[in-house]
């Protein structure tokens, strides 16, 4: 017989799943929003160059702008639906049975084991000759996890988005990894997507 724990972890491991895939669907629509927003403001500059053929122009610009009203509903949709499911994750977490403390004091998160998976898969390598450096970088990796989880990524620091990157770029060197190691490549993946986005639209 399943026990309360299993069955929770089970849950979780399925509300993760479906979080990464909602992470990557938004990640994708919202730059598809980028793309057709960009489309229109190319189209309406040709529209005033080539003022002889307005007619042209007026239905290609018809049809993007229902584009974008379209990609719009898409991105707030997503939006939607990744914020339903951190509040699904989220009363999962205040549910948890009680567990032994950290070593920090504070009990074990869902992020500070995903960090811990991480760092014993190699995908964060922890420096085992320096102790302090090694629970300093964990600490880093779990922030960075939670705030991506908890679709925070606005808040993430400098520290915080090195780590993530440096996470992706290991994990897609990585071949073999076990079921829950893929699905924090996915949300990983999905949060690198955005990152890059976010830098690409600070102005210079």
């Amino acid at each position: 017989m399943e026990t309360s724990i299993g069955i929770m972890s089970n849950l979780k491991y399925s509300l993760e799943i479906k979080r990464a895939q909602l992470m990557e669907q938004h990640a994708q629509n919202v730059e598809s929003l980028n793309q057709i927003q960009e489309l229109l403001r190319k189209a309406d500059l040709r529209r005033v160059q080539e003022a002889d053929n307005p007619r042209k122009w007026d239905k290609i610009l018809d049809n993007l702008e229902e584009s974008l009203t379209q990609a719009k509903v898409r991105v707030e949709v997503s939006s939607l639906d990744l914020k339903r499911i951190e509040r699904e994750i989220g009363t999962l977490a205040q549910t948890q049975p009680p567990a032994q403390e950290a070593d920090d004091g504070n009990p074990p998160s869902f992020a500070a084991q995903d960090a811990q998976d991480l760092v014993e898969a190699g995908a964060m390598p922890s420096d085992a000759q320096d102790k302090e450096r090694a629970r300093r970088t964990h600490f880093v990796l779990r922030s960075a996890l939670e705030k991506i989880q908890l679709n925070r990524i606005d808040d993430m620091t400098p520290p915080e988005i090195q780590i993530t990157h440096a996470c992706y770029k290991n994990l897609s060197n990585m071949k073999n990894l076990s079921p829950k190691n893929e699905r924090l490549k996915r949300i990983i993946t999905a949060a690198v997507k955005i990152l890059n986005r976010r830098a690409q639209e600070r102005p210079a």
